[in-house]
């Protein structure tokens, strides 16, 4: 086998000064440790007395390694690169190492290279420079420009490295290396030869090789010196507008051909594929942000903005997954469904045989909660388009092996169903449906309602929170789908905080009962009639303080409505608390007023923590709460008995506080999450 590699060296002189530049690249080559090459030389049609020079500088070294090669007319030097290319194939040579005119190569650079191809999966050998002026004095870090500087940062701190790197070439580095620094397999640069650009024809090379499947190996030991002139620029940077117009012209086309080749062999998602258009010109712009023209910024500007709806995906590994799909409430609200669903998928992470994947679709607060209780995630904000999201999502089964999709609410169950109706791959996956109550209390609620059931015709199965919601489902149309009695379950909380340091920290006076209400602050939640228990019980009991804990759009109606009762010093608005346990610890009374509901969580919560609740009799309530044994059940609207019972039971500690006890037994042994978890898994073991 032949084993003698191939040194590519086009040449086009200007000056006849520049003679002295290729000789001294010739001798880096000549001084190789290895001395086993050949070197091809192609002359880009050089002005004839130039030429001349470098004719009769080859003819004197006298060593019959050296092939020069002189073109008809002006090509540029991919062009000329191809013609080496070319040769290094017809003669056998198994690698090629590029050399421009100016550089000079590390003594030792044939020697590691060589090592280096013994591993079979390494398509390309690069290093770094060593940037030098037409003194060969080293230029400083600091005169170089921005482009130069950014190659040098990326191979000190984060050079790119191994197999599949392409994405990571384009959207991270834009340019790694230095066509003088670049070795590579003949059979590699012959299958993707350079285009005839005349600028940045290199980084559209190097993502086509990148694309190939082979590895890229980063030596250190073998810095290129790198030759540079006018402070710190090299000759195609002095025009530079030109330059980096013509720079974003050939990546973008590098990029979009290297990625659809890589595609031929590898699964990219279309969701990758908008993601890694989207990092590349943004990774792009860095690059030129410091030397380019308004116009080509703008240009670039456009571009990130056309590809700016990617979805962010996060998804660990994992043998089976489960697609939990949640609309969470918006910014600085909290729903019952989403602490549901992050609950559940916080358990299900540790499971051997189910990873969860929780899908939704806006709230950053919700997604840093899902970071820090790390759990892999599809967060969709991004694209606003609901169409789009969908195309997204379309093929994220060729990659994950989804088991089960898993919805939870209106929103949700509209979104898992939009999606299987979308893709056939989705529409292979069974689907799950939470119905978690349903809210009825105008035309519009009814409306949504009515689609919500639509939804249920794409469910494999429906598990209902309680039995009132059990019960109409086995009445209706839906009398012999697979159905699942599984109540809302919670983490029971044994942890302690000191009283006296929560009731300082919310402003709240340490010498007063402290009735408290949790949850959004919606409509169907009926919080003006806690308000009016307020105004009557406050009247009647001075040590009587509330507390309003939530965010919503009933807040503005909820001050109002204390200013007009003069309320401000006995019912406190804290807004949405993240740790609600806090709130738990200094509460006598949780009260719920409720229109609707389905088995709350903030009633669970605060059973679990030994909190008495008064609530009224609505939705899975009576599942919950045993009345006047665990808690009290009032009948819907009347704020006159809600007040009765909470002043019955701020005046009797004994009673409430048997009640609480009675509670937190009924909590632990009928609405733990784990045991909910368990059940959940049973109803996905049977699809």
């Amino acid at each position: 086998m032949n084993k003698i590699a191939t040194f590519v060296m086009p040449i086009y002189l200007r000056k006849k000064e520049e003679i002295e530049f290729f000789k001294k690249s010739v001798k880096g080559i000549l001084n190789q440790s290895d001395q086993d090459f050949q070197v091809v030389i192609i002359d880009d049609n050089t002005d004839e007395s130039l030429y001349k020079l470098i004719l009769e500088y080859i003819e004197g070294l006298n060593d019959e390694r050296f092939k020069l090669i002189r073109m008809n007319k002006n090509r540029g030097p991919g062009y000329c690169r191809n013609i080496g290319i070319d040769y290094a194939n017809k003669t056998s040579s198994p690698f090629i190492l590029y050399n421009d005119a100016d550089d000079v190569s590390n003594p030792k650079r044939l020697e590691y290279t060589r090592k280096i191809f013994k591993d079979e999966e390494v398509g390309v050998v690069y290093s770094t420079f060593i940037p030098i002026d037409e003194n060969d004095k080293e230029i400083p870090y600091k005169n170089l420009v921005e482009s130069l500087k950014n190659i040098l940062d990326g191979n000190k701190n984060n050079p790119i490295h191994g197999k599949d790197i392409l994405i990571k070439l384009a959207t991270e580095k834009n340019y790694t290396n230095l066509t003088s620094s670049t070795s590579v397999r003949t059979s590699l640069a012959y299958k993707f030869k350079f285009p005839t650009f005349r600028v940045s024809e290199d980084c559209y090379t190097w993502y086509m090789y990148a694309s190939s499947g082979k590895s890229f190996y980063y030596c250190k030991e073998i810095p290129t010196k790198y030759r540079l002139r006018n402070n710190g620029s090299s000759n195609s940077r002095e025009n530079l507008d030109d330059f980096y117009r013509r720079k974003i012209k050939a990546d973008s086309l590098g990029f979009k051909k290297a990625l659809n080749n890589y595609s031929k062999n590898n699964l990219v998602l279309k969701n990758e594929k908008v993601k890694a258009f989207y990092d590349f010109y943004n990774c792009l712009y860095k690059v030129v942000e410091k030397e380019s023209s308004k116009e080509l910024l703008t240009s670039l500007e456009k571009k990130i903005n056309k590809y700016n709806y990617y979805l962010d995906i996060n998804i660990k590994e994992g043998k089976n997954y489960i697609v939990q799909v949640i609309v969470p409430q918006t910014e600085g609200k909290v729903g019952g469904s989403d602490t549901h669903v992050l609950s559940l998928s916080t358990c299900l992470k540790d499971d051997k045989n189910y990873t969860p994947i929780i899908l939704f679709t806006r709230n950053t607060e919700y997604l840093e909660k899902i970071k820090n209780n790390d759990i892999s995630y599809i967060f969709c904000g991004k694209c606003k388009s609901k169409l789009k999201q969908l195309y997204l999502l379309s093929d994220l089964p060729k990659k994950y092996n989804i088991k089960v999709m898993h919805s939870h609410q209106y929103n949700a169950n509209y979104l898992a169903s939009a999606i299987k109706l979308y893709d056939r791959l989705w529409r292979k996956i069974p689907c799950v449906m939470t119905c978690h109550g349903w809210i009825e209390n105008n035309i519009v609620d009814r409306y949504y309602t009515f689609w919500d059931f639509f939804t249920y015709l794409f469910a494999s199965a429906l598990i209902c929170v309680s039995r009132k919601d059990e019960k109409r489902l086995n009445d209706g149309i839906y009398k012999n789908k697979k159905k699942y009695y599984i109540p809302n379950g919670v983490f029971i909380n044994n942890n302690k905080n000191n009283k006296k340091e929560i009731l300082k920290k919310y402003s709240i006076p340490n010498n007063k009962k402290v009735i408290a209400y949790v949850g959004r602050l919606a409509p169907e939640k009926r919080i003006d009639l806690i308000i009016e228990s307020a105004r009557i019980c406050c009247e009647k009991n001075n040590d009587i303080i509330y507390i309003i804990c939530g965010s919503g759009d009933e807040e503005n109606n909820i001050k109002s409505l204390i200013k007009t009762y003069s309320l401000e010093n006995k019912v406190f608005m804290l807004g949405y608390i993240a740790n609600i346990n806090e709130i738990h610890s200094i509460t006598d009374l949780l009260v719920l007023s409720s229109d609707t509901e389905g088995t709350p969580r903030a009633v669970l919560e605060a059973m679990s923590n030994k909190v008495c609740v008064v609530s009224t009799n609505v939705g899975g309530l009576k599942e919950i709460i045993d009345n006047n044994v665990n808690g009290v059940l009032v009948e819907k609207g009347n704020y006159n008995e809600l007040s009765d019972k909470i002043l019955y039971l701020i005046d009797n500690d004994e009673i409430r506080n048997k009640y609480a006890i009675n509670g937190y037994k009924k909590i632990n042994e009928n609405f733990d999450i784990k045991k909910m978890e368990k059940e959940i898994k049973e109803v996905y073991n049977k699809l």
